[in-house]
């Protein structure tokens, strides 16, 4: 993995990006940054380019008046910047919040509420868009990734221990 500075106005965005943020994100997110710097980089691609993560960072980054900033370098053709494009953002692989997470927010809430705010982190308790209130998972539920249990590859039979 390569780590260099850029300057924003050399790398494009790319054409094909699926991800739109609406104003109140983008202003949360460059509340985030500007409180906590950029603690994850824009991802960008030297064979097209395009920036293939951090799109939406580097939206505020610019509204800060950032002008160069630090990004990871990959080298890869435009159908593996595509996938990685998509996979960056998955929602299905990034996990969920446990009910842990409301107290948390409560203390978040009465120890800094301008920040809670400008963090948009109240937005974690609104209804999902389909209209279904959040519901996080009982920890019973949720299968934690520090136990040492046997896992198949269906494909090859091979058995490995996580």
């Amino acid at each position: 993995m390569e780590l260099v500075v850029k300057a924003i106005e050399e790398m494009t965005s790319a054409p094909y990006n699926p991800r739109a943020i609406s104003i109140e994100a983008l202003e949360g997110l460059r509340a985030s940054i500007d409180r906590f710097g950029l603690v994850e980089p824009v991802i960008w691609n030297r064979q097209t380019g395009h920036v293939v993560g951090g799109h939406q960072r580097l939206k505020a980054l610019e509204m800060s008046g950032v002008t160069e900033t630090p990004v990871v370098v990959v080298d890869m053709a435009e159908a593996e910047e595509r996938v990685l494009n998509v996979t960056l953002n998955n929602p299905a692989i990034t996990g969920e919040f446990t009910p842990d997470v409301l107290p948390m927010l409560d203390d978040m809430e009465e120890l800094d509420p301008e920040g809670f705010s400008e963090l948009r982190l109240g937005a974690i308790r609104e209804p999902l868009p389909d209209g279904a209130a959040f519901e996080p998972q009982a920890p019973d539920d949720i299968e934690r990734l520090d136990e040492r249990s046997p896992i198949t590859c269906p494909e090859c039979g091979a058995t490995f221990v996580r």
